[in-house]
């Protein structure tokens, strides 16, 4: 259910698990995804969460060197850290692990994106929204990329499918919005992230990107 509260919880509960069972290699994997989403809805959780998570996400790999999950948690947190190289690596081993995991594509696609790599990014996306089309993340991710290449009129359709997918979370708003705006529609662009701001705010913390946007 993402949230500081869900994530908190779920973390306390793969922490009771691995205590009691060290050889749970997907009970560690978790673990460190939770911790990977955590600073996103609490942040003042920080660099704690980020040092935990890699652990959490090393100790899964050495229990078994092919868990696609933990690969992907990694990456995440070493994107966390600006180490987008480690991330890069640790996505294309979990893609590589796993060709049809669609959040290793995702998460590859939002790294390779963050580099300035934006059709390689737009390729990634497109392959994770094709191995999951109810993933409204996914699709808001796609958007975005498209929308910095230059592909306006298929980051609106990305940017709607995600909306249409998920109209309670702020980050489908926030794509909307980014989507707008690099279509050179800064109006326009006022109504879905003033919604994205609002959501954070009843939700989580502000979003840093929807306050940047």
């Amino acid at each position: 259910h993402r949230g500081a509260r869900g994530l908190h919880r779920a973390i306390d509960t793969l922490i009771w698990a691995v205590a009691r069972d060290s050889n749970f290699a997907r009970g560690f994997a978790a673990a460190a995804r939770a911790y990977a989403l955590l600073p996103i809805y609490d942040p003042t959780s920080g660099d704690t969460a980020v040092s935990r998570g890699i652990v959490m996400a090393t100790r899964a790999l050495s229990l078994d060197s092919g868990l696609t999950d933990a690969y992907t948690a990694r990456a995440m947190l070493y994107n966390s850290q600006f180490r987008w190289a480690d991330a890069e690596r640790d996505y294309r081993r979990a893609v590589a692990e796993n060709p049809r995991d669609a959040a290793a594509h995702q998460g590859l696609g939002e790294n390779l994106l963050i580099q300035g790599r934006v059709k390689d990014a737009v390729a990634e996306l497109h392959q994770a929204t094709t191995l999951d089309q109810a993933s409204a993340v996914g699709f808001s991710s796609y958007a975005i990329a498209l929308g910095v290449s230059g592909d306006t009129a298929a980051a609106f359709a990305a940017a709607r499918k995600g909306l249409a997918l998920d109209s309670t979370t702020f980050v489908t708003r926030l794509a909307l919005g980014a989507v707008y705006l690099f279509a050179g529609h800064a109006d326009s662009a006022l109504v879905p992230l003033e919604a994205a701001r609002s959501m954070g705010n009843r939700r989580s913390p502000p979003s840093s990107a929807v306050a940047a946007s």
